[in-house]
């Protein structure tokens, strides 16, 4: 069980990076078969999950990057809404593999400097965790982006 300076957290790969993620705000994972593409932009499509349709985010589009190649390996991360959000607003965003659980510490992280391509309402911060570099998205961007 983790301590009170340890969290559950969840490695995430999209294309040419990884987001952090708390696990508290996984829902499930999915296999990104069924996702029915839509137009352009950062929402890019929607899939039946628990008799609803899952609105699906591409954090590269988000980020202002180009949209991920198809992947054999692509899943679709579900995200619990944010506290105070309709129970219904639960977002999935597009992932490049399997999400990583792990148990975080404070000590083994280490900030880094944002990228020059990072938008900063998209990206909260970046950290280096061992040899992985990973970034703390704006989770209610996320979800705004997928209403």
């Amino acid at each position: 069980m983790a301590t009170r300076e340890e969290i559950y957290a969840v490695l995430v790969p999209v294309h040419g990076d990884t987001l952090l993620l708390p696990n508290a705000t996984v829902a499930e994972v999915l296999s990104a078969d069924g996702l029915d593409a839509i137009g352009s932009g950062p929402r890019v499509g929607t899939r039946d999950w628990n008799g609803k349709r899952l609105r699906v985010v591409s954090f590269e589009i988000l980020n202002g990057g180009a949209a991920p190649p198809d992947s054999n390996r692509a899943r679709i991360v579900v995200l619990h809404p944010l506290a105070g959000a309709p129970t219904d607003s639960a977002c999935g965003i597009l992932a490049q593999g399997y999400p990583h659980l792990f148990t975080l510490n404070r000590a083994a992280l280490v900030k880094t400097p944002l990228r020059d391509s990072d938008i900063s309402n998209i990206v909260f911060s970046r950290v280096r965790i061992a040899n992985t570099e990973a970034l703390i998205p704006n989770l209610e961007a996320i979800q705004e982006a997928a209403a």
